[in-house]
């Protein structure tokens, strides 16, 4: 399945999922889904989806298909976050952490993305870009896990956090797979560049 493809694909499921979550039955959901938040999470999800193309215009093939693989990365991502929010996060009941997989997924898969956008659009220097990028996704994070402790701390949500009941420990672990996936990310692109 090409970019262009998928993208229409998850950009359809998150439609389909938001208005689901709006007008559907509640009694068809689970009692911890907060179904207004939801539905409204699905539909930023597709704006920022397509993002990328409403701000990066261009006629070169090349910078198009670097745009098109960004879009397709935030795809990922956010049918990755998406399909945690929409309950593989609770998968932590039985030990799988689904949550920290999937904080140390994003930051590899956006770090890698953002970095080759970065270098085809911009022709940076490689280790400025990495440099830039890695500190940035890292930073992001960061500001990521203040809003997960923030929202489960004061709003109860158990939502963005996991739904682990222990905030300040889930944050620490969410950093930590944060950090290993952004190092994982910066040696991969490393060890690529090297190999040109």
């Amino acid at each position: 399945m090409n970019a262009n493809r998928f993208l229409k694909l998850v950009i359809f499921l998150y439609i389909s999922a938001g208005l689901t979550l709006l007008f559907g039955p509640k009694s068809l959901f689970p009692s911890f889904y907060k179904l207004n938040f939801m539905a409204s999470l699905a539909f930023v999800s597709v704006f920022l989806m397509l993002l990328p193309s409403i701000i990066f215009k261009t006629s070169d093939e090349s910078k198009k298909r670097t745009r098109s693989a960004l879009e397709s990365n935030i795809g990922i991502n956010l049918l990755l976050n998406g399909a945690g929010g929409l309950g593989l996060y609770k998968l932590y009941l039985i030990g799988f952490e689904y949550d920290k997989l999937t904080h140390f997924v994003t930051p590899f898969l956006l770090t890698v993305g953002i970095y080759s956008f970065l270098r085809v659009w911009y022709k940076l220097k490689h280790i400025e870009t990495l440099i830039f990028v890695t500190t940035g996704i890292f930073v992001a994070g960061i500001g990521w896990e203040m809003l997960e402790y923030l929202s489960d701390f004061f709003f109860d949500t158990q939502l963005l956090g996991g739904g682990s009941a222990q905030i300040f420990k889930d944050t620490a672990f969410d950093m930590v797979a944060n950090t290993l996936g952004i190092m994982t990310a910066g040696i991969y692109i490393i060890l690529k560049k090297n190999k040109k």
